[in-house]
């Protein structure tokens, strides 16, 4: 069972793109590294405050991924388990502070030990997945929390049911041979769009484009695209098999651009600083 669920995942991976006229965001080189302003683009759109204490900025998330949240958040509460939203999405300016205060944190440890420790849990800017606008971490970001009676049930109830409604864990136990960052029993994958966004930056991004931070010299030499980037786990969701759409196959290429110009979805800015001051700094 195991191996059909990793074929029908690979083959919907690459089907999926070229087959479907995707509602998700159209993949380019930028959007996949983060240069993307949420607030501009069409695609996304922000928790509802109930669901989240994230201040307006932070709280944006692509329209397919909420409502796909939205059902499974409701089937939860409907079992006595509240799935709040404590991380969203992040662009790359954001990850870029995030990463460098982890970064200076570790400053007095030698080279490789420096590296591997800042990306326990941090993701480098232009390699997260919080950019895409299809990965969520709920609840809380503290292991005493998925330790105790309440993170125990929630965790439980996510494993058992959020496949149904499109999300896995991408960051699972370490014991099974999976590389790259810590086990994250809070952090949560939109399944439809993020394994087409996955198996996109696997293709389209190579360590020479990640740049522009403190550290980013290290992307090639700890593999980052390979082990971290591709270090997931998904088991638990098994896609649809996909419809040839009557509009042709070819109607569904346009999710793939080579960063052509495009106003409703390309709202990179260069380098503008994004405020910081109720952000959350925590994890990738």
């Amino acid at each position: 069972m195991k191996h059909l669920r990793r074929i029908i995942s690979l083959a919907a991976t690459v089907c999926l793109p070229l087959l479907l006229a995707a509602q998700g965001h159209p993949v380019t080189r930028d959007f996949l590294m983060g240069r993307t302003h949420y607030e501009e683009d069409t695609c996304f759109v922000p928790i509802s405050r109930g669901y989240t204490r994230l201040a307006l900025e932070y709280s944006y998330i692509q329209k397919e991924t909420y409502a796909a949240y939205l059902k499974m958040r409701q089937a939860a509460q409907d079992d006595g388990i509240t799935l709040n939203v404590t991380s969203a999405s992040r662009n790359f300016w954001v990850q870029k502070y995030i990463w460098e205060q982890r970064w200076q944190r570790n400053s007095s440890l030698p080279g490789p030990e420096r590296i591997v420790r800042s990306l326990q849990y941090i993701s480098m800017p232009g390699t997260s997945r919080h950019h895409w606008g299809t990965d969520m971490d709920f609840c809380s970001k503290e292991l005493a929390f998925w330790q105790s009676e309440k993170g125990r049930r929630t965790y439980s109830w996510l494993k058992e049911n959020a496949g149904r409604f499109g999300f896995f864990q991408p960051y699972t136990s370490k014991a099974g041979g999976r590389t790259g960052y810590e086990e994250e029993k809070w952090h949560w994958s939109y399944a439809p769009l993020a394994d087409i966004y996955t198996e996109a930056y696997r293709t389209m991004i190579s360590p020479d484009d990640i740049s522009g931070f403190a550290g980013a010299h290290e992307a090639a030499d700890i593999n980052i695209i390979g082990l971290y980037v591709c270090g997931i786990q998904n088991e638990d969701y098994i896609p649809p098999v996909p419809e040839v759409s009557d509009k042709g196959l070819f109607k569904a290429l346009p999710l793939f651009q080579e960063n052509k110009e495009d106003s409703k979805h390309q709202t990179s800015k260069g380098g503008d600083v994004v405020p910081l001051n109720r952000l959350v700094l925590e994890d990738k």
